[in-house]
């Protein structure tokens, strides 16, 4: 996370990958011909996946804002949204058939990719440490994260 107080250029990144994200997942939910040539069951999951995105990209864009305030919390939720981001749309460019919709796949993930390498390069472990102090139960996080692991591998 950048050191002063100007707003970090990958912020700004959240607008357009918000507002397609959104135009993308409504047209997945009312456009008919989106997933029609998906399976039953994929064309469920695109749908569902697209309600879910409903409520992540908003989040994406507000927590954007909260983090360009100077909110490390915020900040850290806004990474762990485009990490979110990165991953739906990995599937949504490579493995959804191709459709009208492909280019706005494409540019979500190629944005969103860019916007993280953005962040990655930027946080400054001293300055989080300094942020959280005491109160990071990272032992606990930790444990719990093992076990989530552990849980998807023994499923």
């Amino acid at each position: 996370m950048a050191a002063d107080r100007t707003t970090p250029w990958w912020l700004w990144l959240s607008a357009p990958i918000a507002t397609l994200a959104v135009i993308a997942s409504l047209s997945g939910i009312f456009v008919d011909g989106v997933y029609a040539r998906e399976t039953e069951s994929l064309a469920a999951q695109g749908v569902g996946q697209d309600i879910a995105n409903l409520i992540a990209y908003p989040a994406l864009f507000l927590l954007a804002w909260a983090a360009s305030r100077g909110s490390v919390r915020a900040y850290l939720g806004w990474a762990g949204v485009l990490v979110y981001s990165v991953y739906s749309y990995a599937i949504y460019a490579f493995d959804v058939r191709f459709n009208g919709l492909f280019l706005v796949y494409v540019a979500v993930l190629a944005l969103s990719i860019y916007a993280l390498m953005g962040d990655l390069a930027a946080i400054d472990p001293v300055q989080l440490k300094t942020a959280f102090g005491q109160s990071a139960s990272v032992p606990s996080t930790s444990i719990v994260l093992v076990i989530i692991a552990l849980m998807f591998y023994f499923q």
